[in-house]
């Protein structure tokens, strides 16, 4: 047996366990297998060799486009699970480069399943095309990152760009809003220049978007 990953369980690791036996049964192979839990309380997972980028690296055409393949290829994997209960899929809850094994400078897998649940394949949409394009985060104007987010959405298959880019800014002020209503300034601070980004940009990225001329 190779390597094993032990991650502590948590009130979703069974879940996880079971979505992962479910994902390797239909033989999925852009995710771990879950090999179960052992008597000190660790989730047991097979190790996928690679890397994983930083979250400010630049990703290249090939690794936006493999990045939606394998987003698509677990959503529709998902859309016939039992757990997805009534939702319209299983999402990861955190689909990101930061959460995806690198092979030859292209994502192969998702890894760090601790927020999978039943959810809408935008909610995991628009993080991955928030982490592979950093919108925002670099302060960039909004030509720089339109080409990655409608390659994205155009590799995933028709998936709606100004609603991934919508949903990026509506999580952004509700953070913001959540930090600083409880307190919490220090969290707050990291949002406060976001928001400031989408109040001077967003007309123009949404035009943007719309207008960009067609991804090859």
């Amino acid at each position: 047996m190779g390597h094993i990953v032990k991650r502590t369980a948590n009130e979703n690791s069974v879940f996880v366990h079971e979505l992962l036996r479910f994902l390797e049964r239909i033989g999925f192979e852009g995710a771990p297998a879950s090999l179960g839990f052992d008597q000190s309380g660790h989730h047991l997972l097979t190790f996928i060799p690679g890397n994983v980028p930083h979250r400010r690296h630049a990703f290249s055409d090939e690794a936006v486009i493999k990045a939606a393949e394998l987003l698509r290829r677990f959503h529709d994997a998902t859309a016939r699970c039992q757990l997805k209960a009534s939702d319209e899929v299983v999402i990861h809850g955190d689909a990101g480069p930061h959460n995806m094994v690198f092979a030859e400078g292209v994502p192969v897998a998702l890894i760090d399943w601790d927020e999978a649940k039943p959810g809408r394949r935008l909610q995991d949409i628009s993080d991955a095309v928030w982490g592979f394009t950093n919108l925002a985060c670099d302060g960039q104007h909004p030509r720089n990152h339109v080409r990655h987010i409608r390659l994205f959405c155009s590799a995933y298959g028709g998936a709606d760009a100004i609603a991934a880019v919508s949903l990026i800014e509506q999580d952004v002020r509700t953070a913001l809003a959540k930090h600083t209503a409880a307190g919490r300034l220090t969290p707050a601070s990291v949002f406060v220049p976001l928001v400031r980004w989408f109040d001077t940009y967003r007309a123009e990225l949404l035009e943007l978007v719309i207008g960009s001329d067609e991804v090859h």
